[in-house]
């Protein structure tokens, strides 16, 4: 065994995370431009760690749609 171990980590879209959280795309994308919410942009697209979309939600006390 490696002494380093992948951790999966889900990946998210924009559009994944409006759906998630309720918000328009240019909010996200504008917390995005603000540095408020961590992404890597792909290209045209950006990605969101799972990790940094809980993260920002903890700072922000924004709860997960059902």
């Amino acid at each position: 065994m490696s002494a380093f171990t992948m951790i999966e980590e889900r990946i998210f879209t924009i559009e994944q995370v409006t759906k998630l959280l309720g918000f328009h795309r240019q909010t996200v994308k504008k917390w995005i431009d603000e540095g408020e919410l961590v992404a890597s942009r792909l290209g045209r697209e950006y990605r969101i760690r799972e990790s940094d979309l809980d993260d920002f939600m903890r700072r922000k006390q924004i709860k997960r749609r059902k």
